[in-house]
């Protein structure tokens, strides 16, 4: 292989063991020259978005320093989706008035049910999206014989 078909992804917080990308084979995203793997750039861009709504729904005055280091704590550090916390975030707008706020948004019970609600539910419209083949076999036949005239009492054990 040549070294122009690996690229580094430029994810800081790449999930992949060894963060490169093999573009003959792998997928990848490209942002203004430079290689992601498209799961990293899906997370690159929504905690970029998590900011942005905060920005324009809830804060305009908000310390972007300490805003960022809220999300990059709950999204690195804890470990949580950051489709979760844009969702939460989303759910919980009104109440919120601080950054630190957001870690009560993602612990409430009722916005993680309905996060998991709104998995399932995309995840059944995406499965019905792809077409399902059906494949013609021969049916089974059967036969139904009598030993005779059969009446309502027989269907009780009756003669």
């Amino acid at each position: 292989m040549a070294k122009k078909d690996i690229k580094t992804c430029a994810y800081t917080h790449c999930k992949h063991e060894s963060q490169k990308i093999n573009i003959k084979e792998e997928e990848y995203e490209v942002d203004n020259n430079r290689y992601f793997h498209p799961d990293c750039k899906h997370e690159k861009d929504t905690v970029l978005e998590i900011i942005d709504y905060w920005y324009k729904n809830i804060d305009e005055n908000v310390v972007f320093s300490r805003l960022r280091r809220i999300v990059d704590d709950i999204v690195y550090k804890y470990g949580y989706e950051a489709d979760y916390v844009l969702f939460a975030l989303k759910k919980k707008a009104r109440f919120l008035n601080y950054p630190p706020g957001l870690f009560y948004a993602i612990k409430d019970k009722t916005v993680k049910a309905d996060y998991e609600h709104e998995k399932k539910l995309k995840a059944f419209h995406e499965s019905q999206k792809k077409k399902v083949e059906i494949q013609k076999t021969e049916e089974p036949s059967f036969t139904f014989k009598t030993d005779g005239k059969k009446t309502f009492g027989d269907i009780f054990g009756g003669k």
